[in-house]
Order: structure tokens, then sequence, then C-alpha cells
């Protein structure tokens, strides 16, 4: 457990911990993050227009399509992934599902990709971080857009019997 893996991947982990049945999985922290931003140098370039409070250009979005996984962690993951296997590639951001902030639904998620698809999908996860819709709701609740970072779960997908969610508070109230 870690707050560097964000809430979904910190949950899955106490679950899977006290005995439920979780599909196997990895989970890339936020240093992943860290370093793939650096690694494509797009650290300076997301951190100059996040200081201007309108969320990132086109051009700096773009540069995601051709971004890559460090060599490193890359070669872990080959290391990991069974290419026979499907993959559930699922966002856990740091900020996400706290006491006073939700960002429910917000980031993206990939289910059943293939082996070959899973460094797209992370990369794909990264940049769902800068969405409109998250610049939107950072602006909204006075979060710095700054202060996010994106953890990735990648997990073994199932077919299940039964699956879902339980709210535990009233999410209206």
């Amino acid at each position: 457990i870690s707050d560097k893996n964000g809430n979904k991947a910190n949950s899955l982990i106490e679950m899977q911990r006290a005995g439920f049945n979780v599909p196997d999985g990895l989970v890339l922290n936020s240093d992943c993050f860290d370093e793939f931003l650096q690694s494509n140098s797009l650290t300076d370039a997301i951190n100059k227009e996040l200081a201007k409070g309108d969320g990132l250009s086109k051009k700096t979005l773009s540069a995601f399509k051709n971004a890559k996984l460090p060599k490193e962690v890359k070669s872990q993951l080959d290391k990991l992934i069974d290419s026979k296997k499907l993959y559930a590639v699922r966002s856990s951001c740091t900020k996400e599902d706290l006491g006073d902030s939700s960002f429910a639904g917000q980031y993206q998620s990939f289910l059943f990709t293939e082996a070959k698809d899973i460094e797209r999908r992370i990369v794909d996860c990264y940049k769902s971080t800068y969405n409109q819709n998250i610049v939107a709701y950072c602006r909204q609740n006075h979060i710095k857009l700054s202060s996010l970072k994106m953890s990735v779960v990648v997990q073994e997908m199932i077919d299940s019997d039964y699956s879902g969610i339980c709210f535990t508070v009233n999410p209206t109230t």
C-alpha cells in the first residue's frame, strides 16, 4: 500500500491481501508516470502549460501519441505479461476517490486489451490525466493540475459471474 499507487490500486491490493478473489496484476505507480513524462521530454512543456491554468495544448497532448514507456519499465512489463491473455488497463490517479473529491469515471481505463497493446493503453491512461473534463473538475474544485499523478493497474481479464461496487456513503450528500 502506497500513496504513489492511487486509491483504486490500493483498494485492490487490500482486497487481495484480505483473501478476496482479485484478478492477478501489477501496478505502475506514480514514479513510473513521472519517469515516463521525463523520458519523453514532456515534463517541462506540461509544467509550463499547467502554470497558465488552461490545461494542455493540442500540440502537447499530441506528443503522447508517439510517447513510449521507459525501456526498463517496458522490459519489466514484457517479462510479466502473458501474450496469450487479455488484460484490463485501469487508471488509478493519486487524487482519485478522496474524501473531498471523486474524479469518478473521468480517467481512461481499457478492457480486453491484448498484450501487444498494453503499452499504448498505459500511455492513454497517462494522457487522460490532462483531458478537458479533468481540467474543468480541478478548476471547479480548486485542485492544482500539477498535483495529479497517475498510476496504472494492469490486471488479467476474467469472466465473472458477479461483479459490482458498493457505496458506503451517500454519494449525493
